[in-house]
């Protein structure tokens, strides 16, 4: 990733056709290349090396562009911050998961997921807590 003028903010480069591509647009674009399609080199898990924590994680995905905040719903549908649809996990893009063990035994293991919306593209994170309760 690199830091060009403070007006297009982070960027990655296109190996294809050297175009700087926003964070932002690229998480749009599915980590395509607006400008020839090429997939882009680098994607959020790449940002969240050394993070062990879900805070952590959640920071890492946000400088990748995934800034807003999903929520579960009872049912175990995600709801977008953007539009405010409630979907079935399954209808979501996910990008990254992170899985972190919090303690001994598989139903302690928090996800944090960085998610795209499929109608309004808002890109976020979700915290997935087994320990919350309604969540897991």
């Amino acid at each position: 990733m690199t830091d060009l003028a403070d007006n297009l903010g982070p960027t990655l480069a296109c190996q294809n056709c050297a175009a700087e591509v926003a964070i932002e647009v690229a998480v749009r674009n599915g980590f395509d290349c607006p400008q020839c399609g090429t997939s882009l080199p680098e994607r959020p898990d790449y940002a969240i090396e050394g993070a062990t924590t879900p805070l952590e994680i959640v920071r890492a995905y946000g400088s990748y562009g995934y800034i807003d905040d999903y929520t579960l719903g009872d049912d175990g549908t995600y709801v977008c911050p953007g539009c405010s649809v409630i979907l079935p996990a399954d209808e979501f893009a996910v990008d990254a998961r992170r899985e972190i063990d919090q303690a001994a035994g598989p139903s302690a293991t928090t996800t944090v997921l960085a998610l795209r919306c499929p109608r309004c593209k808002t890109a976020g994170t979700l915290v997935i807590d087994p320990e919350v309760p309604g969540e897991g």
